[in-house]
């Protein structure tokens, strides 16, 4: 009876040791190419110093080029143009904080991800 009660315990631990953990689940991760959501190089803010709302009188693309084109604001991020930098910083993210991403997108950009991010 000894013998099986240890051979239960080597097993769990083993079970324990061989699957991955990790702080955080996050289950809204884009894999997305650069050019996804319109063209390349787009800006933001983080944060925006003020939002303004979006009037409904006027063309969309006024507030879309206020949005992502020309942001006015003190700290400006600038999106990825290449693919492979886009992939590389997005999953930095993960690994660097341990950090189990789903990712959605089109199924040849999640493979590239996964391949990428095997784990």
């Amino acid at each position: 009876m000894r013998g099986w009660w240890l051979a239960w315990l080597v097993l769990v631990a083993a079970a324990a040791q061989a699957r991955p953990r990790f702080d955080v689940i996050d289950v809204h991760f884009h894999a997305d190419l650069p050019d996804a959501e319109g063209g390349s190089g787009g800006h933001i803010c983080a944060p925006y110093d003020d939002w303004a709302p979006r009037d409904p009188a006027a063309p969309i693309e006024r507030y879309l080029d206020w949005f992502t084109l020309h942001p006015s604001c003190r700290h400006l991020l600038t999106a990825p143009t290449y693919a492979a930098e886009l992939r590389d910083h997005g999953l930095s993210a993960p690994r660097r904080n341990h950090v189990l991403a789903l990712a959605g997108g089109r199924a040849a950009t999640v493979e590239d991800y996964r391949v990428h991010a095997p784990t």
